[in-house]
């Protein structure tokens, strides 16, 4: 190992020495031009007969040529002398970069890899347990519920900071679904912020019963995705409720999108929700993809629900109106001691 890095040591020294010149810029010249003496006697000859050498003098100094020769002989370069322990580190570092770059392309890249795809799927591919077997009580359905802006609506002041306000109707509405349905709570927040909102919601876990956090998302193209596929149940009796089209984008289906919860007070829509689901479950769908698939056609599927579940209750109450008239009508049997008379 020390014999090759004292060889690209020396390789490297060499290139600096011969190419160092390509890359520095030309040195400025002084602000007085050297003045270049030359004194030529073209007759004058030594006693001896032979021609006097021609003197040139640069501001007294020796001429450029003599000048350079000495300096490349003195000048060490400059990687080297007092500078070579700069080259021994430089060979050093790169050396220690290729051997660490040879080291992950070897070892390093399925590990790195595993480590990606762990924060990008879920925890397991099994957020939920298995079902329940009798004679203990499984729901027939599962239902899915995003906590943000369904359930309740988060707002921020600045004396009280974060506050979760909880939605008109939601005990009621939990009460209703909880003999029909697996509840889940499926949020996109942390467990440390998701964490205590459900906490004060179902502190016994008597209708939520199961909760899961961003962990249990998958994380795909900067959006966290709840793959309904991972809950260990089958998809034709689960419902995801949520107001983000992009959560659901894997099993488009089985989500029912409704509107987004700002915070107003006047709001029913989770009485006009669970009324729509007990509807599903009394109904005993085997599929309830296909009812879904039909809702989505509307813009509002919740006000469409409530406007043909009103005619329904106008059509039952004129029903037993008429029901009621045509049984006035009938006479009614008189009773006597004698036996059963009619007028």
């Amino acid at each position: 190992m020390f014999s090759s890095l004292r060889h690209q040591t020396t390789f490297t020294r060499f290139f600096l020495n011969n190419h160092v010149s390509d890359f520095l810029l030309p040195r400025s010249r002084s602000r007085a031009a050297a003045t270049v003496t030359t004194t030529v006697k073209p007759n004058e000859t030594t006693q001896s007969g032979q021609p006097t050498e021609q003197a040139q003098t640069i501001d007294g100094q020796p001429s450029s040529s003599s000048a350079n020769s000495e300096s490349q002989k003195t000048d060490p370069g400059r990687w080297g002398g007092k500078n070579a322990w700069k080259l021994g580190f430089l060979s050093l570092g790169c050396s220690a970069v290729f051997g660490f770059g040879f080291v992950v392309a070897l070892w390093g890249k399925s590990s790195f890899c595993s480590d990606i795809s762990s924060i990008k799927d879920p925890v397991s591919e099994k957020l939920l347990p298995d079902p329940v077997q009798p004679p203990y009580y499984q729901p027939p359905y599962t239902l899915v519920l995003e906590i943000n802006d369904i359930l309740v609506h988060p707002d921020w002041k600045f004396r009280t900071g974060w506050r979760f306000k909880k939605r008109p109707a939601l005990e009621l509405f939990l009460q209703q679904l909880s003999p029909y349905y697996e509840v889940v709570a499926f949020t996109n927040e942390s467990a440390m912020t998701g964490g205590p909102v459900l906490m004060q919601l179902d502190p016994q876990g008597q209708f939520i019963h199961y909760r899961l956090f961003r962990e249990a998302t998958r994380y795909k193209n900067g959006k966290h995705i709840k793959d309904l596929s991972c809950l260990n149940r089958d998809l034709s009796r689960v419902i995801l409720i949520d107001w983000d089209k992009e959560a659901a984008s894997l099993q488009p289906r089985n989500a029912l999108i409704i509107k987004r919860w700002s915070g107003n007070e006047s709001d029913r829509e989770l009485i006009d929700l669970a009324a729509f689901l007990r509807m599903l479950a009394m109904g005993h769908v085997d599929d309830i993809r296909d009812v879904l698939e039909y809702y989505k056609e509307f813009d509002d599927p919740l006000a469409l629900f409530r406007e043909r579940h009103e005619q329904l209750m106008e059509e039952e109450a004129k029903r037993r109106e008429e029901y009621a008239k045509a049984a006035a009508k009938r006479p009614r049997p008189r009773f006597s001691f004698s036996g059963m008379t009619r007028s």
